[in-house]
């Protein structure tokens, strides 16, 4: 499966937009839209993180082409990463857990702001009293 990731939940102008590729084999064409029109071509001849020039403010979708189909994403650029916030939040502590699923999310979700919830160790030592805490309801 070919996916692509922006390495950032926003860019500002001034910074050349950095895409993530996996999984492809062969060459393919990255392609990006503002607006319907068609802004700028790349071809693409491995997986890795490719950079495209500098953009103006707004939104833009890209798209890779190749033998395997189409896969899609989108950026955001902007001067004020705050000014459109997009959160989550998250919930799982536990030790010794690989991040790099959730952290795959954050960017396909293009999240700008994450909540931490820890609320049940403080409130009335729910299960707390050390240095890790078990979560009831895992």
């Amino acid at each position: 499966m070919v996916e692509i990731l922006p390495l950032l939940a926003s860019f500002s102008p001034e910074e050349s937009v950095s895409i993530e590729i996996r999984g492809l084999e062969g060459t393919a064409e990255l392609s990006v839209w503002h607006l319907g029109e068609c802004i700028a071509h790349h071809r693409i001849h491995e997986s890795g993180t490719t950079y495209v020039s500098p953009l103006s403010e707004g939104g833009y979708g890209i798209e890779l082409k190749g033998e395997f189909g189409i896969a899609r994403t989108a950026i955001e650029v902007t001067t004020d990463s705050r000014s459109r916030l997009r959160y989550g939040f998250v919930t799982n502590y536990t030790p010794g857990r690989d991040l790099s699923g959730f952290s795959d999310n954050i960017r396909r979700l293009h999240l700008s702001g994450i909540q931490f919830y820890d609320w049940a160790y403080r409130h009335a030592n729910l299960l707390g009293g050390g240095e890790s805490y078990k979560d009831a309801l895992a």
